[in-house]
């Protein structure tokens, strides 16, 4: 059994080249502020409700138009029942997770199921437990190292993704220890994401500008200065997505 806050039939933004369906499973160990999904965060029962995993295969499997399938949430692997879930799907459509890399233990079970991975860069990791609201993040932070080893060591497509965050991680210095995470990943993209005043789960940051497009650019090209081998990209609400050259 697993909390479900739905699925979206037809996606063409969140698998990169695929035409997917998207998965959401709700809870989540992190409490990020700026974080615009907080109903799915803190499974908030109007919106998140029990489903067998066997009736989600079904309507993977009753859904021809689609190519690939994206598990996200919240944080899927800290679901028990995600693991029957990914099982259960494999070699039914192409298969992508989205994850926090906080569940090193149940990743290395999964991983060599999966098709991609895309993983959440918060912050560097001195900063992590501002990225996700609490004072207890050392043993995330290593739990997340470990993730990266395991990611390092898998032939998976993977992407790194950070939601770039006023007085969180918007800085020159912080790209650069961002960028150091990346490689320690071995990511073949870096995609930064304009952080988004709405609904999110601490009400103050509803208050907060959205980088500009010029600041979101210049990371951008920092990030690509670091990465040379891997393809960068920025996402806008003014412009879309953009590759950095």
């Amino acid at each position: 059994m697993l909390d479900l806050a739905g699925i979206v039939d037809n996606s063409t933004i969140d698998y990169p080249g695929k035409i997917s369906a998207v998965i959401y499973l709700c809870g989540c160990d992190f409490r990020c502020p700026f974080c615009h999904n907080r109903e799915v965060v803190l499974n908030d029962p109007m919106v998140c409700k029990k489903a067998e995993v066997d009736e989600i295969v079904e309507e993977i499997n009753n859904n021809f138009l689609i190519e690939g399938v994206v598990i996200t949430g919240g944080e899927p692997l800290m679901q028990a029942d995600t693991v029957e879930l990914i099982i259960k799907l494999k070699g039914v459509k192409k298969l992508k997770l989205d994850t926090n890399a906080s569940f090193p233990n149940v990743l290395e079970k999964v991983i060599g199921m999966l098709d991609f991975v895309a993983i959440d860069v918060k912050a560097p990791y001195d900063k992590y437990g501002l990225a996700i609201g609490t004072s207890n993040f050392s043993e995330i932070v290593k739990n997340v190292q470990r993730s990266m080893v395991i990611l390092k060591s898998s032939d998976v497509s993977k992407e790194a993704r950070t939601t770039i965050v006023p007085g969180i991680n918007d800085s020159e210095e912080d790209m650069v220890q961002m960028c150091d995470i990346v490689k320690s990943g071995g990511f073949e993209m870096y995609s930064l994401q304009q952080f988004r005043p709405a609904n999110t789960l601490d009400p103050s940051y509803g208050d907060m500008k959205s980088p500009s497009v010029e600041i979101m650019r210049k990371l951008g090209q920092t990030a690509k200065k670091l990465l040379p081998t891997i393809k960068v990209r920025i996402s806008t609400i003014e412009h879309g997505f953009e590759d950095v050259l």
